[in-house]
């Protein structure tokens, strides 16, 4: 009689892991197809964000930083900031001046804006709060943030420019910001119902916090943005360091797949980096360093990756570096996006 001994229990666990991730990738694999299949016969679109701080920042005259890239490069989806700091600067007194020219402009070139609302939106402080809000409590700020928030949507909700809300970019993203906040889902929520209430025709778009997670505890949003950056320098842990991200293509095919699936939510990327991010300020390198993290030929690399997830929409992050590297007459830059992008009647070109 011959003697059966069993497998020991560390096989039963090799086994049972390797099934696991056998399972995962080929889940993952039927993700990335249905995703890819779905969305193969959609047409590109490629917007820019625009921010008027981050112009200034760079010394520019924001107003011909902004027209360029409508008129020369020929941008017809523009992602704009309506910063409570800039609009709101005394309790109460509102100046839409500077939010109205975009729109007017944009308007005027047949192009569509995908407006950023709420505390929370692109560029440092990332938080837009402004100074006199300080002296407020959580609950009086609140209320001071709806009502913000409710003079924004009330005005342009007519206006033929805009094509979506953006609330609160990134919103529960702890690691990067100075910010101070409710971060509950219950105070995104509100915010969420309130813009709805006012203005439910428009649909109202909210951006996960990382480019790992899909969302899944309310409010998703009617649809959903990610981010895709390649270079960050950030504080994570209690310190300070540089970050590369070599993720695959199909890294964001199957997460987007998933909020298809799972969610039923269009997908599109909010922020699609273009720009250096190193340790220092771009202001405070030489050209040459900036032009070390991204040239004209990484800005070719990176838009194919960008083909390759499938997501057909995205908004690219840096028109106002490449405006600065060409009034510093460093225009490669600027040139590789008019030769990929755009023509005359403002159409865009595939990969």
């Amino acid at each position: 009689m011959v003697n059966f001994k069993p497998p020991s229990s560390s096989l039963y666990y090799i086994g049972g892991l390797f099934t696991v991730i056998l399972l995962l990738v080929t889940v993952g694999i039927l993700v990335d197809r249905y995703y890819l299949t779905q969305s193969k016969d959609q047409a590109r679109r490629l917007g820019v964000s625009f921010s008027i701080k981050a112009s200034q920042g760079f010394g520019l005259d924001w107003q011909e930083n902004y027209l360029a890239l409508l008129e020369d490069l020929g941008f017809r989806d523009l992602r704009l900031m309506s910063y409570w700091d800039l609009i709101e600067k005394s309790p109460d007194q509102y100046d839409f001046a500077d939010l109205d020219w975009q729109f007017e402009q944009a308007e005027k070139f047949g192009a569509k804006i995908d407006l950023a609302i709420g505390l929370r939106q692109p560029r440092w402080p990332e938080c837009h709060q402004p100074d006199w809000v300080s002296s407020l409590d959580y609950d009086q700020r609140d209320q001071k943030l709806d009502q913000f928030i409710s003079r924004v949507v009330e005005r342009y909700q007519n206006n033929p420019a805009l094509s979506a809300y953006q609330l609160e970019n990134e919103y529960s993203n702890k690691h990067f910001g100075d910010c101070d906040y409710d971060r509950s889902n219950t105070r995104l929520q509100a915010e969420y119902d309130l813009v709805k209430s006012i203005d439910p025709e428009h649909p109202v778009r909210i951006n996960v916090s990382n480019q790992s997670g899909i969302p899944i505890r309310k409010p998703i949003g009617d649809q959903v943005g990610f981010s895709i950056y390649f270079q960050a320098h950030f504080d994570l842990f209690g310190r300070t360091n540089s970050w590369q991200f070599i993720l695959p293509s199909y890294w964001h095919t199957i997460r987007a797949g998933l909020v298809g699936l799972v969610d039923r939510r269009e997908v599109f990327v909010h922020e699609f980096q273009l720009e250096p991010w190193g340790d220092k300020p771009i202001s405070e390198m030489t050209i040459e360093q900036q032009l070390g993290y991204i040239d004209s030929d990484e800005v070719g690399s990176r838009l194919r990756y960008l083909g390759k997830t499938g997501i057909k929409e995205a908004y690219l992050w840096g028109g106002e570096w490449w405006y600065y590297l060409k009034t510093r007459g460093e225009d490669s830059v600027w040139e590789a996006f008019r030769a990929i992008i755009i023509n005359d009647n403002g159409s865009q070109t595939q990969d």
